[in-house]
């Protein structure tokens, strides 16, 4: 018996997000992903998704806690390291 199924890879190097207040049009963190692999398979009824990340960093920008306006004091942002994942290096 013959099943109809359709596979779709992705592979991303590299996704960064910057986190924006809208109001205050301040950034709030930025967020870093890498090497992500997808596989989008298509079954007759279903439809299936495999994802595999690398690595997940997310930095925190407002300075806390002496928070700076990143609009006009952006020199002085430094970027605080609030989490790291990582599963290694991918082949």
């Amino acid at each position: 018996m013959k099943t109809d199924t359709n596979q779709f890879n992705l592979i991303l190097k590299e996704v960064a997000l910057k986190l924006i207040h809208l109001q205050a049009k301040v950034c709030l963190a930025e967020l870093a992903l890498s090497n992500i692999r997808t596989a989008f398979v298509q079954k007759q009824a279903s439809m299936e998704a495999v994802v595999s990340l690398m690595n997940l960093q997310v930095w925190d920008l407002t300075n806390y806690p002496n928070t700076i306006d990143s609009n006009e004091d952006w020199e002085k942002m430094v970027p605080y390291e609030i989490l790291i994942l990582s599963t290694g290096c991918c082949k």
